[in-house]
């Protein structure tokens, strides 16, 4: 039956006498795999039987990265400069009005930014919903001064208490708080997820052409690593072996100098990619840090075996003999001697498995019941409060 909430409009209420919930997703930048993330969030849960609406709050730009999102169910706020303090109080705004003009019972924070604003304000304007925090890969972790990564740990820890469940990518990652006084029934482990259906050209049978042909995609900066991957690639001495980067340096980016053995394209549209995965003979990630990097997904997906950095959630994703091959990118010479060895009939003989591991751990539907779930258990413990105004 209807209800009514605090604006005087009816809401509908399901069989079970559950509010039909309202959902607010968060981020700050359109980046990387957020965009491919929220595409595959709003493509599941706008159909939710149990869903009334579902809003974006994102940058403006965001149509050219995010394509099942329609433009009625986005919020847009002018892309913030983390250097400019107007531009954190703009985004406080733009995050306050997208809380008054939704009325969510559900705010899912995307990202560590989003999530060291939004909580704080979130818990000023007592709301009385259900806050979901997901950092994406923990600030602590990245390559800063260890000053600064116990500040973001710190500040990690305090805000735990102001959200009701924070979603970690990985088991790794679950491991790194619930040894750091976070507590673990606020803790949630969901891996990320994409569809099941394979980008044009993924599931096409590499050619042998008498390459062996790897593939690069993503930022060329520090966090990639591509750096050290460019200086393997210099130093490798075998005339059969090449290198193909879709991406670009970041403006904070040193210029790099490309081999002749390394072919630099650019960015391309991400529906162009599924060619690339699919004709390589495997995917190098050399990063320095990641979270749940969705390049390995989509990797595996096409039956391509990644070959990373042996840091982090990596090592839990890439199983060496099933999805590919770990090593330490930092020691030139030890990955100039793997590559020098490396061998594309192995690389193929673990195609299906590749495609099996994507199947068993790394689907788009499999993640989107269990977040769900988690905004219905949430909202049940909040009991008959689900119904009411969530702003006081």
């Amino acid at each position: 039956m209807p209800v009514p909430d605090d604006a005087g409009k009816t809401r509908s209420v399901n069989y079970r006498g559950v509010a039909v919930m309202r959902i607010l997703h968060v981020t700050e930048a359109i980046k990387g795999g957020i965009a491919s993330y929220l595409d595959e969030v709003a493509s599941f849960q706008r159909f939710e039987s149990d869903v009334e609406q579902v809003n974006f709050l994102l940058p403006a730009g965001w149509r050219t990265d995010i394509k099942s999102i329609v433009s009625d169910e986005v919020i847009e706020f002018r892309p913030v400069s983390r250097n400019r303090l107007k531009d954190w109080k703009d985004y406080c705004l733009a995050l306050k009005a997208a809380i008054v003009t939704t009325r969510p019972d559900v705010v899912h924070l995307h990202s560590t930014f989003p999530g060291f604003i939004g909580r704080p304000l979130l818990r000023i304007l007592r709301f009385k919903g259900v806050v979901i925090y997901q950092p994406h890969g923990w600030s602590f972790e990245m390559d800063a001064a260890k000053p600064l990564r116990a500040i973001y740990l710190n500040v990690e820890r305090l805000l735990q208490r102001w959200c009701s469940k924070i979603i970690c990518l990985t088991n790794y990652e679950y491991g790194l708080v619930s040894k750091k006084r976070f507590i673990p029934t606020r803790l949630a482990v969901i891996r990320t997820g994409l569809n099941e259906q394979c980008q044009s050209g993924e599931e096409d049978e590499i050619k042998v052409e008498g390459k062996l042909k790897l593939l690069f995609v993503g930022r060329m900066d520090r966090q990639k690593g591509v750096d050290n991957l460019l200086k393997v690639m210099s130093a490798v001495r075998r005339n059969d072996i090449e290198l193909t980067i879709v991406g670009a340096p970041s403006k904070k980016s040193a210029d790099f100098e490309i081999p002749k053995n390394v072919q630099l394209l650019g960015w391309i549209p991400r529906e162009k990619l599924g060619l690339h995965f699919g004709s390589s003979d495997a995917v190098v990630m050399p990063s320095r840090w990641e979270g749940l990097p969705l390049v390995a997904l989509e990797s595996f997906r096409a039956g391509t075996p990644v070959i990373a950095s042996s840091i982090g959630a990596l090592t839990e994703i890439v199983i060496p003999g099933t999805s590919g091959f770990t090593i330490d990118f930092e020691d030139h010479e030890r990955v100039v001697e793997f590559f020098e060895k490396l061998d594309g009939l192995v690389l193929r003989a673990l195609r299906p498995s590749c495609k099996k591991w994507f199947h068993q751990n790394f689907r788009s539907s499999d993640m989107n019941k269990k977040i769900m779930n988690i905004y219905r258990s949430e909202l049940s413990m909040i009991g008959a409060g689900a119904n009411e105004p969530v702003l006081l």
